[in-house]
């Protein structure tokens, strides 16, 4: 999507300036798009202008935000074409008596979990693999970005899919599904 834009040219340097680091512009516009799609119901209006960028760091000089008059009834508010991330399924799972079930983290999938998806896929037994398509679907077709997309990009109104994670909630490149 930013490469679309007619600034994306000189973020990647222009006049001598170096480029900026756009993995950060993108995971700002992905937590601000959080930050919106959870609290909707609050939010009138959002905005942050101007931006500073460089090439190590983000800085927003100015934002406003305003708020819904409190005593609003959340029901006259325009609802998200597409339902934000449901966190209410975030969850560790432990037994009545206090046996872990499941040490993972356990979570709603997300557009993020892709390389995860891949990297499972790795070490997925033929029998699993087998048991769940009731094929021997190959490896490339199991991870390719397409069929991906459609499994990780979710309308969480009408599906849902589920991960346990191996490790800690606060996750990065070192997790597993």
């Amino acid at each position: 999507m930013m490469k679309e834009t007619r600034i994306y040219k000189a973020l990647k340097g222009v006049r001598g300036r170096s480029k900026v680091d756009i993995p950060l512009i993108e995971n700002l516009v992905v937590n601000f798009s959080h930050l919106v799609s959870e609290k909707w119901s609050r939010i009138k209006e959002i905005e942050i202008n101007p931006l500073l960028v460089s090439s190590d760091s983000l800085i927003a000089l100015d934002a406003r935000v305003i708020l819904h008059d409190s005593r609003m009834d959340t029901e006259k508010v325009i609802r998200p074409a597409i339902r934000p991330y449901p966190t209410c399924y975030e969850q560790g799972w432990v037994s009545k008596k206090g046996k872990v079930i499941l040490s993972e983290y356990v979570r709603a999938i997300m557009p993020e979990d892709e390389p995860l998806i891949v990297d499972f896929h790795k070490r997925v037994s033929s029998e699993s693999v087998y048991t769940r398509f009731f094929s021997d679907m190959k490896y490339e077709h199991r991870t390719s970005h397409d069929r991906l997309k459609r499994v990780c990009h979710v309308d969480y109104d009408r599906d849902i899919a589920l991960v346990a994670l191996d490790g800690e909630k606060c996750s990065d490149s070192q997790q597993k599904l």
